[in-house]
């Protein structure tokens, strides 16, 4: 579980590193983080973060992590 949430956390801050696809608003305008963009990048500016964004998209990295940990378990444990 701890793992699951370590992992959902590091793919969620890789992810706003790199822009949305599909989701430029603009010319001087980009989004970044995936699946939900939580990073809004005006050029001139700087980012602006959107938290509630952040806490949806971490949410959904730490589910994907912690379904894909159980499913590893369940078939190492099957094994035996």
């Amino acid at each position: 579980m701890v793992t699951s949430a370590i992992v959902g956390a590091v793919v969620t801050a890789i992810s706003g590193l790199f822009m949305t696809p599909f989701t430029r608003m603009g010319v001087d305008v980009v989004q970044k983080g995936a699946p939900f963009p939580w990073v809004i990048r005006v050029i001139p500016m700087g980012d602006h973060i959107l938290w509630d964004m952040f806490m949806a998209d971490l949410a959904i990295w730490v589910l994907i992590a912690l379904v894909v940990s159980m499913f590893a378990i369940h078939a190492t444990a099957r094994k035996r």
